[in-house]
């Protein structure tokens, strides 16, 4: 059940102008069910179970009253033909030409591109023939392409087996795999044919396909391509007919329906004068010019668009425009024409190569619609501009547009617009949506990840440049940065901008509440929030489900949501200066939110001694600056500062350490006895205890080097205070 539902799909989907009946689907399913490998007899018999599907399009075709047929197995491929010719002695003949290793482009691979010459008929092929296949009553010739030329394996020799029926006018022929230039059966093969005759100067009929020209030198730039030659597989040797420009340049081009449309042709050009295009494979365009023209004629690509290196395409300048269902990828010259390219595939479908001219009007789009479930990603940057006055757009109906760490540009005047959800909507986690813009107003970008978060600035005041644009990149975590511990948005924007000076702007971010919420804690206490240059500040509380507010931005960085401790005490410096008798210690703050009161330790016996407590500016985004002055100067000085919010909350900054060249290095405590130096000219000692009461004071030191400490305060850690008449030191001493 599986396989016919698979083949119902391929039915469908081939069926956009509605050519193939439900009942053609069905005898190709019962057909297929039994494989391609039905190996008929060769008898001069087509008997109604040889063949496979004995169905235009399948296993069979018609050409005039000539009917074909052709079918392979692991071994061989088999042709016959029927009705509608003679075959009598030196009649007509079945002519086949066939490429079994054959190129992406028809015609740009090994093998022969003018045919062999037989009932006077040299056709010019589009395929890289390996072998030509002749059969006639009384004649047979298996031709092979040997190093860039035609050899003849006549009759016997051709490894032909035929059999010609006289009176039902039916040619039927085998040949193996292993005599065409392959070892085994190929995966994929080329192959066109004719019917051929040698009377009245010799010509050809009966093509197939049926488009191919006639007479003797004909041009045949139509062949049938199969691309898996599985027994199991889809293809049938009748199903893609193709077409590869060959001749000279075309100015009145008109409809076609056909699988890949190629063109190879340097210097030669294709322009389209009327008429709708249906390729339901590639549209390659290798070499040369295929020129859509001016007309209101539909184009369906349901496989991909290449353009190589040496292509060119121009779309119609008539917004009619392009519905391609594959990918895309400019390697050569591509000129949107401000026609609209609608992306409607089944599955993820790519965008690459050169598409992101800024300059000028080729090799970028006018118009983007994105209507395919499957999504769309880009593999390099791309650049949607406004060619004239007509309304271009980037349309979200249906899918996601990863940008894929690549630059998606719009033009100024390119408008975003959709029914936006997760499921439609531009996926920004790497690489960035850039907007030109050049005046003020609100510019909604329907960005997001797994989840849609769309972020809509809204210029209220600005100089803009020529050129001036922003951009956005969205990142699904927490800002590394924010402090907020109960209340966040699980998400950052990332803004940027050029060329837009003296501008005001508001930046509204959205982000789930439901199913699925995107924020920790309580919503209604988050503030919508700024970063930058390490500072942040404060936007809008939130009021509204599912967004916050930042108001009047004058400048673009990081965006998200937090509590009102998002905005983190921002502590610029700690500076320690030796002055005298004192160490000036000082802090400055770039930015405080919820500030009560900032506390300053020292280190004393290993312990945080309290030795200063300054008050916080509460909440603010200017520079703030605080003093304190310490006169117990240590050898080695080690400091902490604790902020603390108006809630309770803190943050510890340090160690800060300070080393004294000054401090009395010679000051020590043996057997209850202090020694100190006379150079030092101490002029007061002061004992404190580890909790900072003073124990006892020495005075009138002048000539002394050293001073007996009372019974009673021993045995016990003490902090010896020697003060000269220019500076105070502090050292730690075990009185014992």
């Amino acid at each position: 059940m599986e396989f016919i539902n698979l083949a119902f799909s391929k039915c469908r989907n081939s069926d956009l102008n509605n050519r193939i009946t439900l009942i053609i689907c069905l005898l190709l399913i019962v057909s297929k069910s039994f494989g391609q490998f039905n190996t008929p007899a060769i008898n001069g018999v087509i008997a109604a179970n040889e063949y496979g599907s004995h169905v235009n399009g399948a296993n069979k075709n018609t050409s005039g009253s000539v009917n074909w047929y052709c079918t392979w197995d692991d071994t061989c491929v088999y042709f016959a033909i029927d009705d509608g010719f003679n075959v009598s002695w030196g009649g007509h003949a079945l002519c086949v030409y066939l490429d079994v290793d054959p190129a992406v482009i028809s015609n740009a691979g090994t093998g022969l591109d003018t045919g062999a010459t037989y009932d006077q008929v040299t056709p010019n092929l589009v395929i890289n023939a390996d072998a030509f296949l002749f059969v006639k009553r009384g004649y047979k010739d298996r031709i092979i392409d040997s190093s860039g030329f035609w050899v003849s394996r006549k009759n016997g020799d051709s490894k032909i087996t035929d059999w010609i029926n006289t009176t039902t006018n039916t040619i039927e022929m085998r040949v193996r795999w292993d005599s065409l230039g392959v070892s085994a059966r190929p995966s994929r093969f080329n192959w066109l044919g004719f019917i051929s005759y040698n009377v009245s100067g010799g010509g050809c009929f009966g093509q197939m396909p049926s488009a191919n020209g006639n007479g003797n030198t004909p041009n045949m730039p139509r062949y049938f391509k199969l691309e898996d030659t599985d027994s199991a597989a889809l293809d049938m040797p009748f199903s893609k007919e193709c077409y590869t420009h060959l001749g000279n340049s075309i100015y009145n081009f008109g409809p076609i329906d056909i699988y890949d449309f190629t063109i190879n042709s340097t210097g030669d050009s294709i322009v389209r004068t009327a008429g709708d295009w249906n390729i339901e494979g590639n549209l390659y365009v290798e070499n040369g010019v295929v020129d859509f023209d001016t007309g209101n004629n539909a184009t369906a690509v349901h496989g991909d668009i290449l353009i190589g290196s040496s292509g060119k395409l121009y779309l119609s300048d008539y917004p009619a425009g392009v519905s391609l269902k594959g990918d895309i990828n400019n390697d050569g010259f591509f000129a949107s024409m401000g026609s609209e390219l609608s992306l409607n595939g089944d599955s993820l479908q790519l965008i690459e190569g050169t598409l992101n001219n800024t300059s000028n009007d080729t090799n970028n789009f006018s118009s983007l619609v994105l209507d395919n479930p499957s999504g769309v990603k880009l593999l390099d940057d791309i650049f949607i501009k406004k060619l004239n006055s007509a309304t271009r757009r980037l349309q979200l109906d249906t899918g996601v547009l990863d940008i894929n760490g690549k630059t998606l540009t719009l033009d100024t005047g390119v408008s975003i617009s959709g029914t936006f959800s997760a499921g439609t909507m531009v996926e920004d986690t790497l690489g960035l949506l850039r907007w030109k813009i050049n005046k003020n107003g609100s510019y909604k970008l329907p960005v997001g990840a797994t989840l849609y978060s769309p972020l809509t600035v809204t210029f209220n005041s600005g100089t803009y440049a020529s050129g001036a644009y922003f951009d956005v990149n969205l990142t699904e975590m927490k800002h590394p940065n924010n402090g907020s511990s109960d209340t966040f948005l699980n998400r950052y924007w990332s803004v940027n901008q050029s060329g837009i000076s003296s501008f005001s702007a508001d930046v509204l971010m959205e982000y789930p509440v439901s199913p699925i919420s995107d924020v920790t804690g309580t919503e209604s206490e988050m503030y919508a929030a700024k970063l930058t240059s390490s500072q942040w500040s404060l936007g809008n509380k939130n009021t509204t489900l599912g967004q916050i507010l930042y108001p009047g931005a004058t400048e673009f960085s990081d965006f998200t949501g937090g509590s009102s401790w998002v905005l983190l005490v921002m502590l610029l410096d700690f500076i320690i200066i030796e002055n005298n008798s004192t160490l000036d210690i000082s802090w400055n703050t770039a930015s405080e939110i919820n500030c009560s009161h900032f506390e300053l330790f020292k280190v004393l016996e290993g312990q945080k001694n309290l030795i200063a407590s300054r008050t916080g500016s509460g909440t603010t985004s200017e520079i703030s600056e605080y003093h304190h002055n310490d006169r117990n100067v240590m050898e080695v000085n080690e400091y902490y500062l604790n902020q603390v919010d108006f809630d309770g909350n803190n943050t510890l900054y340090g160690p800060y350490f300070y080393h004294s060249k000054n401090a009395v290095k010679s000051l020590y405590v043996n057997d209850g006895v202090m020694y100190f130096s006379k150079e030092q000219k101490i002029q007061e000692i002061n004992l404190y205890n580890v909790e900072g009461r003073l124990l006892e004071k020495f005075e009138n030191l002048n000539g002394l080097s050293h001073i007996s400490i009372p019974a009673e305060i021993q045995p016990q850690m003490v902090f010896v205070e020697a003060r000269t008449k220019n500076a105070t030191y502090l050292v730690k001493a075990l009185v014992d």
